[in-house]
């Protein structure tokens, strides 16, 4: 059976093991008044995968006669964790519906196109809060029950007119997914038939050796069929793997695959293991021409552990809201070759759950059969009340990090702590006024805090426009409403909050923004 290789342009694993510096954030298109495209939406594709179908279960007219949508919106039958695919081109706002209401869009994504249109999917699986392009086809996410009672998909449309997201002309738009509007009513049965040809699984994934060693790459053999009578041309492909403690791995590659009518060939797909332990292949995603479509997979493959022991760990930092996070830690080289990384990390929890990390920002060697001390410095402020706890230790390799030790160790970190309980963006004939509603979740008081919200002009930011106020003292427990004027000239545009942080002492702290965007257009 020939083996098909074409990862071209490289292979990326993307790790539960996320690390993360910040999140990015992008406003939407310029205002539209004139020149819109009504002939767009007929080309975007259906956010499933090919060869799925879902039922209509609400309309337009059940949306809008129950206040649940303001541009077109149709919701499908859809079971939690279906894949979710962008239908066309464009920029994806990753957001979270968190108004205080019996039902809401929960999880959902705002995709936003060059001409001028959104389409928003709601009611996903997992929590994201990010801002970056995508093509169609592109994986989006898993349908959920985020923001209501029953898994189903809501998708919506709107339109860019005037600096305002409104509601299409349904007198023009008569196709949308290249469908009949008429095709998405209530009990219509919506099938995808966007993939010309029809692969299947033609026996397990597997690796060309019977283990590899971990921060080593392994080629995993993917036997696949044509079962169609026509050509199919591949360019991306994504391997779906569970990783020896239940997580789901995925990873990416780009090439190109030529599959003939009713054909075997074997995908040979480059990826890297994070983990040792034994591996599963679970399934394949592939893009062929404008659609993405999936299969399920068999086929497991052994990652060997490297000698490495965990002999101490320690956070030694001061247990003080604004400080450094430091550790300390003694890792053993069991073997009998020194090993080599280029950096050393440390992961674990911050109290609200999210993923942080501390480096030590330089290369390390750990001799064959000895200890070796290390300091951590290179890690985040402690930013939050709470417990701060360790997960384990990775060997950072060629920009990958390879998890070589589990290790728990936890901080108890006290003090004062800023959050956004309420914020909105208003326009002035001399620039933006925020008015914000700060809390301290901590347990001290706050005093001489210096906050400051910052924004930016266009779609990826140009010139930035911030604004700066003081909190004189704020108590454990108190909220304070705080008004700040943003100096910015109009006439350039649309202005987009981008941050916000405060001053505690010498430490920068940043905080939490709404997850809606908060965007002016400046006349």
């Amino acid at each position: 059976m020939p083996v098909e290789f074409g990862a071209k342009r490289g292979v990326s694993v993307l790790v539960a093991l996320a690390l993360v510096l910040g999140l990015l954030a992008a406003g939407a298109g310029v205002a539209r008044a004139e020149g819109l495209d009504y002939e767009a939406p007929a080309e975007w594709l259906l956010p499933w995968r090919g060869g799925d179908v879902h039922r209509v279960t609400w309309g337009p007219e059940d949306h809008w006669a129950n206040g649940k949508a303001t541009g077109i919106a149709f919701d499908v039958t859809m079971l939690e964790g279906v894949p979710i695919y962008a239908p066309a081109d464009g920029v994806a706002h990753f957001r979270q519906d968190a108004r205080l209401l019996s039902t809401t869009l929960g999880n959902y994504v705002d995709l936003r196109t060059e001409d001028g249109w959104l389409v928003r999917l709601a009611h996903l699986r997992d929590e994201r809060l990010e801002t970056r392009p995508v093509k169609a086809g592109e994986l989006l996410g898993y349908a959920g029950m985020s923001g209501v009672s029953a898994s189903h998909l809501h998708v919506e449309v709107l339109i860019l007119e005037d600096g305002t997201w409104r509601c299409p002309d349904s007198t023009q738009l008569d196709t949308l997914f290249g469908r009949p509007l008429g095709a998405f009513v209530p009990g219509a049965l919506v099938v995808n038939h966007g993939c010309a040809g029809m692969l299947v699984s033609d026996g397990e994934a597997r690796t060309l050796t019977p283990s590899v060693e971990l921060g080593n790459e392994a080629l995993v053999l993917v036997p696949l069929g044509n079962e169609g009578d026509r050509v199919l041309d591949l360019t991306g492909a994504q391997l779906v793997m569970e990783s020896p403690l239940g997580e789901t791995i995925l990873a990416d590659a780009e090439g190109d695959w030529r599959f003939p009518a009713r054909s075997q060939r074997t995908l040979a797909l480059r990826v890297h293991p994070d983990l040792a332990g034994v591996w599963q292949a679970t399934g394949l995603r592939y893009v062929a021409g404008q659609q993405t479509c999936a299969l399920d997979l068999e086929g497991t493959f052994m990652v060997e552990a490297l000698p490495i022991t965990t002999t101490s760990l320690d956070l030694v930092s001061a247990a003080i809201v604004g400080s450094p996070l430091e550790i300390a830690l003694t890792l053993w080289n069991t073997g009998s070759d020194a090993l080599e990384a280029d950096d050393l990390l440390v992961w674990g929890e911050a109290p609200d759950g999210a993923i942080w990390q501390a480096t030590l920002g330089e290369p390390v060697r750990l001799e064959a059969a000895g200890l070796t001390d290390l300091l951590l410095r290179n890690g985040p402020v402690l930013g939050e009340v709470g417990p701060w706890r360790t997960s384990g230790v990775a060997l950072v390799r060629e920009g990958r990090a390879y998890r070589v030790a589990m290790a728990e160790a936890e901080i108890e970190v006290s003090g004062p702590q800023l959050a956004i309980e309420s914020l909105s963006v208003h326009a002035a004939d001399w620039g933006p006024i925020i008015l914000v509603r700060l809390a301290n979740l901590g347990d001290e008081p706050i005093r001489d805090a210096r906050l400051e919200l910052w924004g930016w002009y266009g779609l990826t930011g140009g010139d930035v426009a911030s604004a700066t106020t003081s909190v004189d003292e704020l108590w454990p427990g108190q909220s304070s409403m705080l008004r700040l004027q943003v100096q910015a000239t109009l006439g350039q545009g649309e202005w987009r909050l981008a941050g916000a942080g405060y001053w505690l002492d010498d430490a920068y702290l940043p905080l939490t923004l709404p997850a809606a965007p908060l965007t002016l257009v400046l006349d």
